[in-house]
């Protein structure tokens, strides 16, 4: 079926094992505390939790291997 004017958005990508899911940033994202994560967009990014923060995913990148907070709203 197409639909004129409309895109299907892509699979997800799957997630590595030990992993919730895989993230790719809309926006760049500059860290404001020790427990934020900076990310680039583009890039793809590791979630390992998503319960316990309202508006936050607590993440991983492979760029630097660090883990923080990324805000759910720009993923």
């Amino acid at each position: 079926m197409s639909v004129i004017g409309h895109t299907r958005a892509p699979p997800p990508i799957p997630a590595k094992p030990g992993y919730v899911t895989m993230v790719k940033a809309l926006y760049s994202y500059a860290a404001r505390s020790p427990e934020e994560l900076s990310f680039e967009e583009g890039e793809i990014l590791y979630v390992t939790d998503d319960v316990k923060y309202k508006d936050w995913y607590l993440a991983t990148t492979n760029k630097n291997r660090t883990g923080g907070l990324i805000p759910k709203k720009i993923m």
